[in-house]
């Protein structure tokens, strides 16, 4: 007779991008992008049905200009525990002069049925430079410490990006994100409308540790 704890078969082996040595955890890098409606997070790379998400307003003083959900939904179970790592280029294109500010704030969130918790925010900021009608873009890598959270199958990780701008009533200002893993050049029809620098990475990248023990 076969002892009991050897009758129930694993659900299947869970695959990861890298291990890291140091803490024991294992990395699982998603790719963010957009399908034809939908913004999501896949393990495997494809190409975004657009390259960067973009606003375009007249602001006054601090205003948020994007918000926007990535998800991935797990088809196993898994703990997530450590420092996750966001990689994401943000950017802007105005000719109003005067430095203004552009900052980002990345949280993580478990969504479990109709319960949304967050899990980990952090924020990174840069300083832009007088408008010219050329996009000015930066290369953000933004940490986010995950305590540690279970997810069973059909819950959803979520990413949400939220980008503020403050300046003053000046005139209209593009700001945006990009999220093409094939990393390809925003290229719009008019210029004035493209916020990601060429020389930048249009990838975003998120790098979600993993408990390999419970």
């Amino acid at each position: 007779m076969v002892n009991k704890k050897f009758r129930k078969s694993p659900e299947f082996i869970k695959s990861f991008d890298a291990i890291d040595i140091v803490t024991g955890r294992a990395i699982g890098i998603f790719d963010g992008g957009k399908a034809t409606t939908l913004y999501l997070m896949s393990t495997t790379e494809f190409d975004s049905d657009t390259i960067t998400t973009i606003d375009s307003r007249t602001p006054s003083g601090t205003v948020k200009t994007l918000d926007v959900d990535f998800d991935t939904e797990f088809q196993i179970s898994a703990t997530v525990e450590g420092t996750a790592i966001l990689n994401i280029t943000a950017g802007y294109n105005t000719n109003q002069g005067n430095n203004k500010t552009l900052y980002i704030i990345a949280r993580i969130k478990k969504v479990s049925g109709a319960t949304t918790t967050l899990v980990s925010k952090q924020s990174n900021n840069f300083i832009l430079n007088i408008g010219t009608e050329v996009p000015n873009s930066n290369r953000f890598a933004i940490e986010l410490d995950i305590p540690k959270t279970p997810f069973k199958r059909g819950d959803k990780l979520r990413l949400t990006i939220e980008l503020y701008i403050t300046m003053a009533d000046e005139g209209v200002i593009r700001t945006g994100i990009a999220h093409d893993a094939a990393n390809r050049n925003d290229d719009p029809a008019n210029p004035i409308n493209q916020v990601i620098e060429d020389t930048d990475k249009k990838e975003l990248k998120l790098q979600v540790p993993f408990r390999t023990t419970t």
